[in-house]
């Protein structure tokens, strides 16, 4: 057992990609053993969304030509957090707000966006409701929990 925590400790932060093989000998002599089966258990973590917000709050209101700020902070056990991307959904609307590279990935950090003021081409414009949706990715693809932030255009 302590041969395996140690085997675990070498490979822990390693890529999971390639052929995994167990070479078994049993080098002590008058004995004799069976391998009846063996796994492999993969300890990894999604990244966890910590907290996003509109202007420092769980939403935001803005009037049109207002510039607002989205931020998130994230941890990762695993220290690979390496992309994000934002949903905006709103009333028959839904597209993608942003996307990037955490770089290098990490374990932990914090990401602010300036948003650009909201215009209305064709006044006049019914208030709008959009709720601004993240997800985090790390290097092996597994993705954190979405989290939400509502922001009320008037």
């Amino acid at each position: 057992e302590a041969i395996l925590e140690a085997a675990a400790r070498v490979l822990a932060g390693e890529s999971l990609a390639g052929t995994w093989r167990l070479n078994v000998a049993d080098l002590q002599a008058d004995d004799t053993g069976s391998l009846l089966g063996w796994c492999l258990e993969v300890d990894v973590h999604a990244p966890v969304i910590t907290e996003f917000t509109c202007d420092g709050g769980f939403q935001c209101v803005l009037e049109l030509g207002q510039p607002f700020e989205l931020e998130f902070s994230w941890s990762d056990v695993d220290g690979n957090a390496s992309g994000w991307s934002i949903q905006a959904i709103g009333d028959g609307f839904e597209f993608q707000a942003g996307a990037g590279a955490i770089q290098p990935p990490s374990g932990s950090g914090t990401i602010p966006l300036v948003g650009a003021p909201f215009t209305c081409p064709q006044p006049p414009c019914a208030d709008t409701a959009i709720l601004y949706v993240l997800t985090l990715t790390d290097t092996t693809a597994l993705e954190s929990e979405t989290r939400s932030v509502d922001l009320f255009v008037l």
